[in-house]
Order: C-alpha cells, then structure tokens, then sequence
C-alpha cells in the first residue's frame, strides 16, 4: 500500500469510528438505558454478521427526531437490520456496504431477493446504482422481469447504467416500446 493511502487510511479510520462513537451517544441520550441496550445489541450482532452498522444507528436517530415512541423504534431498527442481513446475503460479500443497503432498498420497493441476486450475480462493478435504477423501475410499474432486462442491458455496454436508462427513458419510442402504460401517463 502506498504511503497516500495509508495515511488517508490513518486519518479517515478514527473518523469513521468517532462519527459512530457520537450517533451512539446521541442515542443515549435520546432513549431510556433499556432500549440504548437493545439497540447496542443489534447493532453489535449486525457488526458480527458483516452488515454495516451505520444505517442501523441512522434509524434509530430518525426515530428519535420524530419522536416515535421507543418500542417502535426498536422495532424498526431490528426489523432494518433483518433487511440488511437478508440483502447481505444475495449481494454477496464482494460488494460494498452501500450496495447491501441498496439492496435493501431494492427489497423494500418491490424487488424480488431472487433478482437483487441475478444483479449482484451479473455486476463486475459497483451495484448501488443499478439496484436503486431497478427498485425506481419496478416502484414505476415496469414489471420485474422487463425492469431487469433494462438494467442488465445497461451494465453490458460498457458506460453507467444511469447514462443509458436516461437516454431510454427520455425516448418516447422506448417508453412505448417498454412501457406502454407509462408512456401514455407521460404524454
């Protein structure tokens, strides 16, 4: 490893770790000691299960902002982490945090796990992307299957899937084509 990177590594890694160390205490004070201990404990277990943490202690945060009451925060918080562990486990562990958080995402607006798996299965580069292009497809009401065609046959040329469903999407002969429904909604 070159000398930039460590050092880049140096000074991010105690940020990284103090940001979490400050969203935690935040969560002391915004809980009773009882439910800061359930929260600790799924965020540890998901720590222990590779799944990123950060979203976990994002969720509790918001709930605390909205003042949901405690029960139901927990409740989201450990409902969230199921959703991570279970996109963890079709992602894959070869790709990144961001994309098991998409593909929990994905999950949520309608995917089915069998093809946030196809995806990550088809993918040699970044997945967050692709995965939140296909959960605003599928949110859109382009059926699954023709959802993943568009986004498979965006990652096979070579340039961002973004690029190329922008220029699909913005023909109207291609939104006929693909999406018939949406396209007269459009017009």
């Amino acid at each position: 490893m070159s000398r930039k990177a460590t050092l880049i590594l140096l000074i991010a890694l105690p940020n990284v770790a103090l940001a979490q160390d400050t969203r935690m205490e935040r969560i002391r004070q915004a809980f009773p000691p009882e439910a800061v201990a359930q929260i600790e404990t799924i965020v540890v277990d998901a720590e222990a299960a590779g799944i990123p943490t950060e979203p976990l202690l994002d969720k509790a945060l918001e709930g605390a902002a909205k003042r949901v009451p405690t029960d139901r925060v927990i409740a989201a918080v450990a409902s969230y982490s199921r959703s991570l562990a279970e996109s963890r486990s079709l992602v894959g562990t070869g790709h990144d945090a961001t994309a098991v958080v998409a593909g929990a995402d994905a999950l949520r607006r309608g995917v089915q796990p069998e093809t946030v798996r196809s995806l990550a299965d088809a993918s040699t580069g970044g997945l967050a992307v692709p995965l939140v292009v296909l959960g605003d497809l599928i949110e859109a009401g382009v059926p699954q299957l023709e959802a993943f065609a568009v986004v498979e046959g965006a990652l096979a040329q070579q340039h961002g899937p973004s690029r190329s469903l922008k220029e699909r999407w913005r023909s109207s002969t291609d939104r006929m084509k693909y999406w018939p429904s949406q396209a007269r909604c459009a017009v």
